[in-house]
């Protein structure tokens, strides 16, 4: 059993502090970020504040990072554990490189089709193989999520651009 606090310094460790600090780096940054929209004819928007999903999806992070900062000093990782497979780095990068294609697409495509096309692509990196299912779940997810934030909580989601299609 490790005696010393560096003993127990394991990569869990610290990517759960590195974690925590980037989670209370953008809760603190949520404010300067987000855009309040604008008043019309004087009147404030009757919707959520924006900065409302942001600070609660941050909320969430710091938690889980600290819970994940306890757990590995209450359960350290045992030293004789499994190496993890190369494959698992590769599935990883590409769907941080997918997150960040999605972000850039979001404005060219809007919210619904940037969705589709990353659940389809990422579905079938990722071994996905009934095309119904995946294209069943390509579209409703996505429509349903705008649907809820756009009509029910009213919330601003990039709409598709009708640009495109000459409208």
């Amino acid at each position: 059993m490790p005696d010393k606090l560096t003993d127990r310094m394991s990569p869990i460790v610290w990517f759960s502090l590195v974690s925590l600090a980037t989670a209370i780096a953008m809760f603190a940054l949520v404010p300067n970020q987000v855009e309040k929209p604008p008043a019309i004819f004087g009147m404030e928007s009757e919707g959520l504040n924006p900065e409302f999903f942001p600070h609660m999806v941050t909320a969430l992070w710091i938690i889980t990072s600290i819970w994940m900062l306890v757990d590995s000093f209450i359960n350290p990782p045992k030293p004789e554990t499994e190496k993890t497979p190369s494959g698992a780095y590769m599935r990883v990068l590409v769907t941080l490189g997918a997150a960040l294609a999605y972000t850039l697409a979001l404005v060219w495509l809007g919210f619904v089709a940037s969705s589709a096309v990353v659940i389809i692509l990422l579905s079938l990196f990722l071994g996905a193989r009934n095309p119904f299912k995946i294209g069943l779940v390509a579209i409703v997810v996505p429509s349903a999520v705008f649907l809820i934030f756009t009509r029910l909580l009213h919330v601003s989601l990039p709409p598709f651009p009708y640009q495109l299609i000459g409208g």
